[in-house]
């Protein structure tokens, strides 16, 4: 299901930056936008991380919904 949501996002997103960039510019912008999110992704996945360490929280384990 994440993915499906994950992959509609994507196509709006990408619709809405083509809608407003028209031409070569709007696929420069999203190939942008994509390298920043990851980055940022992968900061905040460690801030997150490091946060939950140092609290002393433990990681609960995700149920399987059936």
């Amino acid at each position: 299901m994440a993915k499906t949501r994950h992959f509609f996002a994507d196509a709006a997103a990408r619709g809405y930056f083509m809608k407003k960039v028209q031409g070569k510019e709007a696929e420069e912008l999203i190939l942008k936008a994509v390298e920043t999110i990851c980055d940022m992704n992968f900061t905040l996945t460690d801030i997150v991380h490091h946060f939950i360490q140092k609290r002393g929280f433990a990681y609960k384990a995700e149920v399987e919904e059936t």
